[in-house]
């Protein structure tokens, strides 16, 4: 995948990540409407950032590749689960320690204890909107990416 897609696609995902998991957040806790668009900016910029820095989409593809047969749905799967499984595994300590050490003012020891409590829950719903939003997104990405290609 070349950059310009990969960038798009970081960016469709990101957002959607950031969608799911402030919601699935939000009805785990409520909080106010203006810590929830707190919790969805960085999100977006966090998933951006693991992402980019991360190539969990090679890394997804790479798995995948290996368990089954390129274009398959079983492909799709495999991908879409890695990828969601390496997002989750950074975004949860970092989430943690941003809203519980630097806005919420506790210490590190009391947040990372706790950093992966989310994680079957925000897995779930990301592993449903994956399967069913997921290649849209690529095909999206592509497409946005490669005008000339529209014809």
């Amino acid at each position: 995948m070349d950059k310009k897609t990969n960038l798009i696609q970081t960016f469709f995902m990101s957002v959607l990540f950031s969608v799911i998991f402030t919601a699935v957040g939000y009805f785990m806790s409520p909080a106010d409407p203006v810590n929830v668009s707190i919790q969805f900016v960085v999100g977006l910029i966090v998933g951006m950032a693991v992402s980019l820095i991360i190539p969990v989409g090679e890394i997804g593809s790479a798995v995948a590749s290996k368990l089954s047969a390129p274009g398959s749905p079983a492909f799709s799967f495999f991908m879409f689960n890695t990828i969601l499984l390496i997002m989750l595994v950074f975004m949860c300590p970092i989430m943690a320690v941003i809203f519980g050490c630097v806005l919420g003012g506790a210490p590190l020891p009391a947040i990372l204890h706790g950093a992966y409590g989310n994680f079957v829950p925000f897995y779930i719903c990301g592993a449903l909107a994956m399967q069913l939003l997921g290649t849209k997104i690529s095909k999206l990405s592509a497409y946005l990416a490669h005008p000339e290609m529209r014809r």
